[in-house]
């Protein structure tokens, strides 16, 4: 059977949205050391027969990308790497993955054509293979296995409907290797295979292989190969159910002993934080008004479906249960197929399954552009500009692209570099990259500012920036806010605006405190009583709760500042503000302590857009009006 041109021109449309969106993801620094950084450092490592630790897992050590997650799909994939890299570099793996997700959709046509002898329903089928939320949920996570593997079950399908089984068998033994879930997930695959096929020898027979060698490939995975490949003292840790029990025996005892439970806790949520109470219920109104509903006058389909509804729900991970990221992307991948061969199989006239099928169809889209707008979501960690393709944030960047493309080159193709989690994935193939605030032995350090930072808040990616900003072994290369280049070596006198206040000099009246022609506020609250150096510092008690202020005119955009003192007693705070407090900020972060009970507390800010009057103002602050006294002693500000 021919592929029509509605094939050619449905694949070619769904096919270029994605191929465009993934591309220009990467090309406005939109993809993401996790996955993608990750992913393109071991698909280098692979290409240069390595499987080294991967440097970019920010919570783990000496952990390589199988550890992690057991697949050999970027090996057997890496002979790739010196096919595309030098034509498409960094984007090469996305190029990939779209590739198979259209060749997926060519099974799904496949296949449905097979089974049905008709154009239409095999067309509609297609379109809701491409439009289903899911598919654009999945965006968010750049590249994934699960994208790429759930890809090849529709042309699995359609080879194992053919009789093609060496091809079948080929593309199965791919998909078990390729990620510890999938020989779980073929166990039901061919227990659906062998009810629907029950009469037939060949395919019987081929299902009955398929099911044991999954039954056997998933206890020799987890009983040995998984056990000889993690590292000692740090056991394979995707075992996220407690709900269920604390490993894969007790929850498979809670399921059988337990069905009520076990039943209940596919649609309720057993975490204690309540903002999760609706994200399993989301779920299943997105994917039954996307077509699953039909599959209720065939259960059989349903078979397919309950490894991967199970890994969801009983799993301890909320964002695992949601419509979000890549955790429907199985659905989405078979749901098309189960969908349109039911509609196939009612007792209709065709022109009634014809109504319904493109009511399907139309309801999955109006879904998708619905949810894609995060205010209709119940989880919304993720924004628009990813995935949105009809949006046109997600075609334009805040910061001057081709600048920050030439900062980029100009770094050493075999220098160690630490970089933002924006331009990982984009430096990801070399054999040291760290995600920041990672830094090892790199010499470079490449960072977008105005990124929210993953897994850090904004201080403390601050606070580490900073760190090497004022640092004397580092040189600030390239300040072009928001990108920032430094370099390890000694500093080339790279100015830093100073402010110092040890309460040791007043002007005149005794109003300020005055050091190197600068004056600091509320001078008269001075001590002899105690200090940190020197013989004088600041007490405040009571109702006199500010000390050490001072405004600093001309604060630019990208600026970094350091501010910090010595506080001795409880509840002082650092506090930075601009007019009308638009620009508040304080800490009591303690970086260091003395002997005598004092402690160094700090604050750091990097300016990420403009202050009104281009002035802020610092101070020192007691938080409460007590007659407890707070000392503050040696005020400090770098800006750079």
């Amino acid at each position: 059977m021919r592929s029509s041109k509605w094939f050619y021109t449905t694949t070619l449309f769904w096919g270029s949205i994605l191929l465009i969106t993934y591309i220009l993801n990467h090309y406005f620094f939109r993809t993401f050391a996790f996955d993608y950084g990750a992913y393109n450092f071991a698909w280098y490592d692979f290409a240069h027969f390595h499987s080294s630790p991967n440097p970019i897992y920010q919570w783990q050590t000496d952990v390589s990308f199988i550890q992690d997650h057991f697949s050999l799909t970027l090996p057997l994939l890496s002979p790739l790497y010196w096919i595309l890299t030098p034509l498409f570099g960094t984007y090469s793996l996305l190029i990939i993955q779209t590739t198979f997700i259209i060749w997926g959709g060519w099974g799904t046509y496949k296949l449905i054509k097979l089974k049905t002898n008709n154009e239409l329903l095999s067309i509609l089928g297609l379109l809701l293979y491409y439009v289903t939320y899911g598919r654009f949920a999945s965006i968010i996570t750049d590249c994934n296995l699960e994208i790429i593997l759930s890809s090849l079950i529709p042309i699995f399908l359609y080879f194992f409907e053919k009789k093609s089984f060496t091809k079948a068998t080929i593309l199965f033994v791919f998909l078990i290797i390729g990620r510890e879930n999938i020989s779980l997930w073929f166990i039901f695959i061919g227990i659906f295979l062998l009810i629907e096929h029950r009469k037939e020898k060949d395919y019987k027979k081929f299902a009955f292989i398929y099911t044991l060698s999954s039954v056997l490939f998933f206890i020799l995975l987890f009983k040995l190969i998984i056990p000889a490949i993690e590292n000692p003292g740090r056991p394979f840790a995707l075992f996220n159910y407690s709900a269920l029990g604390n490993n894969p025996f007790e929850a498979f005892i809670t399921l059988l002993t337990n069905p009520e439970k076990a039943f209940s806790l596919l649609f309720v949520n057993h975490l204690k934080d309540i903002q999760f109470n609706f994200v399993k219920i989301e779920f299943y109104f997105v994917y039954l008004f996307s077509g699953a509903i039909i599959l209720l006058w065939r259960p059989k389909y349903l078979i397919l479906f309950i490894p991967i509804i199970a890994q969801k729900m009983y799993n301890d991970d909320p964002i695992r249960w949601s419509i979000e990221s890549y955790y429907s992307i199985e659905i989405v991948s078979l749901l098309p197929i189960t969908v349109f061969l039911t509609i196939n199989e009612l007792k209709l006239d065709f022109k009634y399954k014809r109504l319904l099928s493109i009511l399907l169809v139309l309801s999955a889209s109006a879904i998708t552009i619905y949810k894609l707008d995060i205010k209709h979501r119940t989880i919304k960690w993720y924004g628009i500009e990813k995935n949105k393709f009809y949006d046109t944030r997600m075609y334009s960047s805040p910061f001057n692209i081709n600048k920050i493309y030439n900062y980029l080159n100009d770094i050493p193709s075999n220098a160690a570099v630490s970089a933002s989690g924006q331009i990982v994935p984009h430096l990801a193939f070399r054999k040291k990259i760290y995600f920041f605030p990672k830094v090892k032995d790199a010499t470079y350090i490449a960072l977008l500012q105005n990124h929210s930072p993953y897994l850090l808040t904004e201080q403390e990616f601050t606070y580490n920036i900073n760190q090497y900003i004022f640092s004397d072994n580092w040189t600030v290369e390239i300040d072009d806010y928001p990108f920032l280049l430094l370099k390890k070596q000694l500093k080339k006198n790279q100015k830093t605006r100073k402010f110092l206040c040890n309460c040791e000099t007043l002007n005149s009246d005794s109003s300020f405190f005055v050091q190197d022609k600068h004056h600091f506020g509320n001078a008269k609250l001075q001590t002899s009583q105690t200090s940190h150096s020197g013989h004088y510092a600041i007490r405040l008690i009571g109702k006199k709760q500010f000390g050490f202020t001072i405004t600093i005119p001309n604060i630019q955009t990208g600026n970094h500042i350091r501010i910090s003192t010595w506080k001795k007693g409880n509840n002082g705070v650092i506090v930075s503000s601009a007019k009308n407090n638009i620009f508040y900020k304080e800490s009591s972060f303690v970086v260091d302590t003395d002997k005598n009970g004092w402690e160094k507390i700090q604050l750091d800010i990097l300016i990420r857009k403009s202050i009104p009057n281009k002035k802020l103002t610092f101070y020192v602050y007691k938080t409460t009006q007590d007659n407890k006294p707070v000392f503050f002693d040696d005020f400090q500000i770098l800006i750079k």
